[in-house]
């Protein structure tokens, strides 16, 4: 009976976290899947749509910088509120959710806007032989990237959600 109580406990602390995390991991991998989709369509033969930003700030060919600062910012997450074993599972729950949310709202941004690539010498490497979920995963471990311009950035997501936590305890 003791060990029914304590597993009924554990699934009752642990299950939100546990739906809020599958609910990102599923809205990270639909973000991934029309992201590729999005660069497969993406009109290449079009100009680059006008764009102060890319005439004042020097192009930056090291694009994995911005996965590092995401990786930071989590790791920044992780160390800040796993010690705090009073809030920490209600912290990683919203946060795993807000992050979810967002991607789910970047697919539906992604799916409904197409732009010209805003660096013409970008070139993708997402392949057509490969399906777009396959695609996905490659993008999500960094095999394959994307070139096609977005109105609603990925990484901003990431980095604005992670600092706002650290800071505010969504």
């Amino acid at each position: 009976m003791v060990f029914i109580n304590i597993t009924c406990n554990c699934i009752k602390t642990y299950l939100p976290l546990l739906c809020s995390l599958v609910f990102f991991a599923i809205l990270f991998y639909t973000n991934a899947v029309v992201t590729t989709i999005a660069d497969r369509i993406a009109p290449y033969y079009q100009a680059a749509l006008p764009d102060i930003g890319h005439q004042i700030l020097p192009y930056w060919y090291y694009f994995q910088v911005n996965n590092y600062w995401i990786i930071i910012a989590y790791v920044f997450i992780f160390i800040r509120f796993l010690p705090q074993s009073d809030i920490r599972i209600t912290v990683f729950r919203r946060w795993f959710f807000v992050q979810g949310l967002m991607f789910g709202m970047r697919s539906i941004s992604i799916y409904v806007t197409s732009l010209t690539v805003p660096q013409p010498g970008c070139i993708t490497n997402i392949t057509s032989l490969a399906t777009p979920a396959v695609e996905a995963f490659y993008v999500i471990i960094g095999l394959h990237s994307t070139c096609g311009d977005v109105l609603f950035s990925g990484h901003t997501v990431a980095c604005k959600t992670s600092f706002r936590e650290y800071k505010y305890q969504i």
